[in-house]
């Protein structure tokens, strides 16, 4: 049962991550028209400053040493800006081909954490992996010739976004104050906010383009944005549990990932059928088939990867 325990957070970590991407893909479609939606870090940095120092007050974190401190809020910066690189991606696709393409980052947790925390893989883990692999091959072998070109480039923004992130997780484990999960998330929240505030200050773009967006849509934008909040937070606590109780970060990060497509797939059809103002995902049969292939692909890579 223990084996599994960490499989169930997983799939928690998983659908809390659907539920932030399509809150994040609303926001940036229907507020920033897709256009600088970083500048929503003018609200979400100070909001994860405010949160951090809250959770340090509220949860039962041990004690830590200033090094625990500075990794795990060094990770948390690293984050903010990977989240650069998925809000342009989200801008240019919608919600599950984006999921899907994140699928990759699982090889990057491997090479990093066999790099920095000398984590070692069997035969039958990557051969698990390798097949989790295979999404993003199919996505573009299926995706039509003349969208090729914004796949190619939502790829690459995806796959820069996948290594700054991999190697942010892999220092969540370096200093993890021995997996307690409290003290990761509460220092990798107040890291987070720190980034995303730091970044709103250098960048003169981005604070002009939430002034308009702001005062075009006042309250609803922030409330959106505070829902979304929530969820990350909500996601954070139980991912960092779950890669730290996993094998290897890799795993505990492929299994995730593994997971969400199939969220995103399902929720995907059944919100753009009923609310298609928030599901916002394409549903003719040529991208409903590749999305449920490259699903089940990624759950036999997941039950390969546990198994063998």
């Amino acid at each position: 049962m223990s084996e599994w325990l960490w499989i169930l957070i997983a799939a928690g970590a998983a659908l809390a991550a659907t539920l932030y991407t399509f809150l994040d893909n609303y926001s940036i479609d229907v507020f920033f028209k897709g256009r600088t939606p970083q500048a929503q870090n003018m609200f979400i940095g100070p909001a994860y400053i405010l949160a951090g120092i809250i959770l340090m007050f509220v949860l039962p974190i041990h004690t830590v040493t200033p090094l625990n401190a500075a990794g795990i809020i060094g990770s948390g910066i690293l984050a903010s800006i990977a989240c650069v690189f998925y809000y342009k991606a989200l801008g240019a696709e919608d919600s599950t081909r984006v999921t899907l393409l994140q699928q990759l980052s699982p090889i990057f947790y491997l090479i990093f954490g066999i790099i920095l925390l000398g984590e070692e893989m069997s035969q039958g883990k990557m051969l698990g992996l390798v097949v989790i692999l295979m999404v993003p091959i199919v996505i573009f072998m299926r995706s039509k010739k003349n969208s090729q070109k914004t796949q190619m480039r939502t790829f690459t923004l995806i796959s820069v976004k996948n290594v700054i992130s991999a190697l942010a997780n892999v220092l969540i484990v370096m200093f993890g104050v021995g997996g307690d999960p409290f003290a990761v998330v509460a220092f990798a929240v107040l890291g987070k906010g720190v980034g995303d505030t730091g970044m709103m200050l250098l960048n003169k773009k981005w604070r002009e383009r939430w002034k308009t967006v702001y005062k075009k849509n006042g309250s609803k934008l922030l409330g959106v944005l505070s829902i979304d909040c929530l969820v990350w937070l909500a996601n954070d606590f139980v991912y960092y549990a779950a890669i730290t109780m996993a094998p290897t970060v890799a795993i505990g990060s492929a299994v995730v990932k593994g997971l969400q497509p199939a969220f995103v797939f399902i929720m995907g059809v059944v919100l753009t059928l009923i609310w298609p103002n928030f599901g916002r995902e394409k549903i003719d049969r040529r991208t409903i088939s590749t999305n449920l292939i490259v699903t089940i692909i990624a759950v036999v890579g997941i039950v390969l990867m546990q198994l063998l």
